[in-house]
């Protein structure tokens, strides 16, 4: 259980350093791709959270 956790952390750790250097180092058009990407998922998590919400409430 613990190495799962473990997992999980570096897993997430990875994956955020890993968004900060595109967003750093990338050309202009990928960037800009990325940031457009990251947008509709950060929408797509809140309207998953208020109709979870809702079923819940």
């Amino acid at each position: 259980m613990r190495g799962k956790i473990g997992q999980f952390l570096f897993d997430g750790m990875m994956t955020l350093l890993a968004a900060i250097a595109i967003d750093r180092f990338c050309p202009e058009p990928l960037r800009g791709w990325c940031r457009n990407g990251w947008q509709i998922i950060g929408n797509a998590m809140e309207e998953v959270v208020h109709w979870i919400g809702r079923l819940f409430h």
